[in-house]
């Protein structure tokens, strides 16, 4: 199933292609960035970029798989950013990961981007809940979280590759019903 390109107001969100390995370097390269992810590896490099598009282009048709769309600027197609569902073992969750590259934050692209991918959650992929972890250090994502909606539930320990080691992760979850009453 390819994703569809989704447009906000000031964001085209779509599915990474090949040409976009330098932008993924220039946005996850960035310590900045990538300290605050348990996903992306410290240092960033093109070949890694290669690789992430690659697993996300052949795993596009697999309904299991995890959904990522760039989010790119509508006035100059400049990275913004990127996003990801990525199905949980329980029926009807997935995590939502994001980034913004260090040039634009403080702008709202952030809750533009995970706004829009929340609603995609839980409108076109049927999501239930939705489950965000952040570092307990990492204020601006979790203000971000809290004003889409999403409530504090418990604490996970996960791997951070960029900072070569686990972390307790403070992890809040958004339901359908409670985005439904807060957006609908």
């Amino acid at each position: 199933m390819h994703h569809p390109v989704i447009e906000t107001e000031r964001l085209t969100l779509r599915q990474p292609e090949h040409t976009d390995a330098d932008e993924l370097v220039r946005v996850c390269g960035d310590w900045d960035v990538s300290r605050w992810t348990t996903r992306v590896p410290h240092p960033y490099s093109p070949q890694a970029a290669m690789d992430r598009i690659k697993s996300i282009q052949d795993s596009a048709d697999d309904p299991d798989s995890e959904f990522m769309q760039m989010a790119l600027c509508r006035t100059d197609g400049h990275l913004v950013g990127l996003c990801s569902l990525i199905p949980m073992e329980q029926s009807g969750a997935a995590e939502i990961g994001f980034l913004i590259g260090k040039q634009d934050w403080g702008k709202g692209y952030g809750g533009e981007l995970a706004s829009a991918m929340v609603a995609d959650g839980f409108d076109r992929l049927g999501l239930q809940e939705i489950f965000a972890a952040a570092l307990p250090d990492n204020p601006g994502s979790i203000r971000l979280q809290e004003k889409l909606g999403f409530q504090y539930r418990e604490n996970w320990v996960k791997d951070a590759p960029a900072r070569g080691q686990s972390f307790e992760l403070e992890v809040r979850v958004l339901s359908k019903e409670r985005w439904s009453r807060t957006h609908g």
